[in-house]
């Protein structure tokens, strides 16, 4: 898509946009942030800045064409895992002692399965009863 933009001086601004195209996380499919916002993937992280080898996928977790979009599609999946946590402490670097963080409890009971959507969560008022 381009934009031009005509200044009272006779010059011209000519600006373009690249949509990003993702592989569907639910289905084989590429879906275009040219077509719509919800287009989304699952996080990962990499070993290497260029993206080379997978090191961790983060599950339920998901990002897209815009921030808030894709985590409103996001779950809790990985907050009620240990090990999930520990990967993505030792992933990002935060193996800070001070830092004590433990997995949701599934044993407490919640109207919420743990990979309802961020959105509908938030939809409900994340109300429990």
């Amino acid at each position: 898509m381009m934009f031009n933009i005509n200044i009272p001086d006779k010059k011209s601004i000519s600006l373009s946009t690249i949509f990003t195209v993702y592989e569907n996380s639910s289905s084989p499919s590429y879906c275009s942030c040219q077509d719509t916002s919800q287009c989304n993937n699952q996080t990962k992280i990499y070993t290497t800045p260029t993206g080379n080898t997978i090191q961790y996928s983060i599950p339920g977790l998901y990002f897209g064409c815009f921030m808030i979009e894709a985590l409103l599609q996001s779950n809790l999946i990985c907050f009620y895992s240990q090990s999930c946590i520990d990967d993505l402490r030792y992933a990002l670097n935060s193996s800070s002692s001070n830092l004590n963080l433990i997995a949701l409890d599934q044993t407490i009971p919640s109207r919420y399965e743990i990979d309802t959507a961020i959105n509908d969560i938030l939809s409900e008022m994340m109300d429990e009863q």
